[in-house]
């Protein structure tokens, strides 16, 4: 995987393989055209050191190449279908089992300390474009000043 850099256009984006003048390079939390969550190796062991064996997660190491430099990240991937969900104040797409806005159960959550919405399509939820955290987690990610990412509020029952 080649480091790209994006500049909004008037008719799209413009793609450049040119990286001089970016600030931050190397992010610990790393976008991608995938949407994979690529974390940094230093994000990687924040992670596991508060994994508490409920999460049944592995790792997925991808070779990332930028400004003649080339490094690890490493492509978060559950092994099994977390059930988080709070299904009675989950917001579905109408008659389907498509979840729009997700509620997590607090008792359910309390287990793990990162999870994904269990999403009903076979793989989609193995390798998810966006995971939640537990506070705990939140803080321990806040403490090691990790780079790249952003935290938004999600509803808990």
């Amino acid at each position: 995987m080649h480091l790209v850099k994006l500049t909004c256009a008037e008719d799209g984006l413009i793609e450049d393989e040119d990286l001089s003048g970016v600030d931050n390079l190397w992010e610990d939390y790393m976008p991608n055209q995938f949407a994979y969550n690529m974390f940094s190796e230093k994000f990687k062991e924040v992670i596991e050191k508060e994994l508490t064996g409920n999460e049944e997660t592995d790792w997925i190491a991808a070779k990332i190449h930028g400004n003649e430099e080339c490094r690890t990240y490493y492509i978060l991937k559950f092994t099994k279908r977390l059930d988080v969900i709070d299904e009675g104040k989950t917001l579905f797409v109408k008659n389907t089992d498509h979840i729009m806005r997700p509620c997590f159960s607090s008792s359910k959550i309390e287990k793990v300390s990162i999870f994904h919405v269990p999403d009903k399509e076979e793989y989609l939820w193995k390798i998810p474009s966006g995971v939640y955290v537990t506070e705990k987690l939140k803080k321990a990610i806040q403490k090691a000043k990790l780079t790249g990412v952003g935290f938004e509020k999600t509803e808990m029952s």
